[in-house]
Protein backbone atom coordinates (compact mmCIF):
# COMPACT_ATOMS: atom_id res chain seq x y z
CA UNK A 1 0.00 0.00 0.00
CA UNK A 2 1.43 3.68 -0.95
CA UNK A 3 1.62 6.27 1.98
CA UNK A 4 3.53 9.54 1.85
CA UNK A 5 7.00 9.32 2.72
CA UNK A 6 6.68 12.00 5.41
CA UNK A 7 3.84 10.08 7.17
CA UNK A 8 6.37 6.87 6.74
CA UNK A 9 9.12 8.95 8.44
CA UNK A 10 6.73 10.10 11.43
CA UNK A 11 5.79 6.51 11.81
CA UNK A 12 9.46 4.73 11.96
CA UNK A 13 11.38 7.63 13.90
CA UNK A 14 15.05 6.81 13.87
CA UNK A 15 15.35 4.21 11.06
CA UNK A 16 16.47 3.31 8.16
CA UNK A 17 14.02 3.05 5.04
CA UNK A 18 13.66 1.95 1.77
CA UNK A 19 10.51 2.84 -0.15
CA UNK A 20 9.99 1.82 -3.69
CA UNK A 21 8.58 5.05 -5.14
CA UNK A 22 4.58 5.50 -6.39
CA UNK A 23 5.01 9.20 -7.37
CA UNK A 24 7.50 11.93 -7.35
CA UNK A 25 7.04 15.46 -7.10
CA UNK A 26 7.65 18.48 -9.81
CA UNK A 27 11.28 17.94 -8.89
CA UNK A 28 11.44 14.73 -9.20
CA UNK A 29 11.39 14.23 -5.11
CA UNK A 30 10.30 11.38 -3.27
CA UNK A 31 6.37 12.02 -2.25
CA UNK A 32 4.52 8.46 -1.92
CA UNK A 33 5.66 5.25 -2.01
CA UNK A 34 5.62 1.51 -0.60
CA UNK A 35 7.77 0.73 2.52
CA UNK A 36 9.92 -2.50 1.71
CA UNK A 37 12.23 -2.58 4.90
CA UNK A 38 13.48 -0.50 7.77
CA UNK A 39 16.00 -1.66 10.12
CA UNK A 40 17.52 0.47 12.73
CA UNK A 41 21.05 0.55 11.24
CA UNK A 42 22.30 1.15 7.14
CA UNK A 43 24.08 -2.10 7.17
CA UNK A 44 20.90 -4.20 8.41
CA UNK A 45 19.00 -2.77 5.84
CA UNK A 46 21.17 -3.13 2.94
CA UNK A 47 21.39 -6.93 3.99
CA UNK A 48 17.64 -7.74 3.42
CA UNK A 49 17.59 -5.47 0.25
CA UNK A 50 17.84 -7.00 -3.23
CA UNK A 51 16.68 -4.18 -5.43
CA UNK A 52 19.51 -1.30 -6.43
CA UNK A 53 16.65 1.13 -7.37
CA UNK A 54 15.07 1.87 -4.08
CA UNK A 55 15.31 5.23 -2.46
CA UNK A 56 16.60 5.62 1.08
CA UNK A 57 16.41 7.39 3.98
CA UNK A 58 16.97 8.01 8.00
CA UNK A 59 14.45 9.48 9.75
CA UNK A 60 16.20 10.61 12.55
CA UNK A 61 19.04 12.60 13.23
CA UNK A 62 22.31 11.32 11.13
CA UNK A 63 24.84 9.81 13.57
CA UNK A 64 28.40 12.21 13.20
CA UNK A 65 30.16 8.99 12.53
CA UNK A 66 27.44 7.03 10.32
CA UNK A 67 28.65 4.66 7.75
CA UNK A 68 26.82 4.52 4.45
CA UNK A 69 28.04 2.49 1.36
Amino acid sequence: MSERIRTLKVRYPNQWLAIKVTKRGPHHEPLIGELLARAPTHRALHRRLKDPNVYETYTGRIPRQAILF
